[in-house]
């Protein structure tokens, strides 16, 4: 009977040693899944509330100190060719809407300049 357990363990091990694994490979992404990333300077003396903003849509991209800088993802509604432009929500001072629209395609890289004064700030966009 010892023996026929020994046999019995042996066998389960090598069958398990034995099947092959499924491996998982993550595919590359394609140019229509790569999101567009955002950079955002703040160079303000006022904390910054950071909204994207489109004749159909307004989304908040998030919060950027006074002189510092933050990295958002773009939502994908906004990817698609649909013209965009940013409003920033000052904290204590009256809100700016740069009057530039944009529009970005997936991979694209859009740089956001919050000037001190903020009729001078810029964006700009790297394909």
């Amino acid at each position: 009977m010892r023996y026929l357990a020994l046999f019995l363990l042996a066998g389960v091990i090598f069958v398990g040693c034995a099947t092959t694994r499924e491996t998982t490979t993550e595919a590359v992404p394609s140019s229509s899944h790569r999101p567009v990333i955002v950079y955002v300077q703040n160079g303000n003396f006022y904390d910054s509330t950071v909204y994207v903003s489109s004749p159909s849509m307004f989304v908040m991209l998030g919060h950027v100190p006074s002189n510092e800088q933050r990295t958002f993802t773009l939502p994908d509604i906004y990817t698609g060719g649909e013209d965009f432009r940013f409003l920033v929500r000052f904290t204590g001072a009256p809100d700016y809407l740069h009057p530039a629209y944009i529009s970005a395609i997936p991979g694209d890289t859009v740089y956001f300049a919050i000037a001190y004064h903020p009729i001078r700030s810029t964006v700009w966009i790297s394909h």
